[in-house]
């Protein structure tokens, strides 16, 4: 069965790229003075080295999609969820076995699927639409989302396949 997994958003973030480190460092929270020598100082034309990190505040990051995209990305996501939560308390059994059912239970997977079809439906017209807009997205976590939404989708159909109503 599928197992939730939360995606976690870091205010303070590490990213080593290609052969300069960044710090990502969140302005929310005071945080000591930085203190270099004049060594450490580099003319790289992406700023000064702070003991071999480069400083770079939240402002100088772009958002991985806009802010109303996210928020309608994220709805369709957490519909998956809550379905696949939903089927999850159902504790099936997996496997290629044929899964006897309740009728109230077979009605309420029948619904599961249809929800999560429908998650399917949205999932991928928002990314066909994504990508022929021209606006900027994170390819990388779309995929997630796409392929979450998809798993559950699947996995609910494969049990509905194989079960019988007692």
């Amino acid at each position: 069965m599928l197992k939730s997994v939360p995606i976690i958003a870091a205010a303070t973030v590490v990213i080593a790229a290609c052969a300069s480190q960044v710090a990502v460092v969140d302005t929310a929270e005071a945080a000591p003075p930085v203190e270099t020598a004049a060594a450490e100082t580099t003319s790289d034309p992406r700023g000064p080295a702070l003991n071999g990190l480069t400083e770079v505040k939240p402002s100088d990051i772009s958002p991985n999609f806009e802010k109303d995209t996210v928020i309608g990305l994220n709805a369709i996501v957490r519909r998956s969820l809550d379905v696949v939560e939903a089927y999850d308390a159902l504790s099936l059994p997996g496997g290629d076995a044929s899964i006897p059912l309740e009728a109230d239970q077979f009605s309420a997977l029948e619904d599961m699927q249809a929800r999560a079809k429908a998650a399917v439906v949205d999932i991928n017209a928002e990314a066909r639409r994504l990508s022929t807009s021209g606006e900027v997205h994170n390819a990388a976590i779309l995929a997630g989302m796409v392929e979450f939404v998809t798993d559950v989708e699947s996995e609910i159909s494969a049990s509905l396949a194989r079960a019988e109503v007692r």
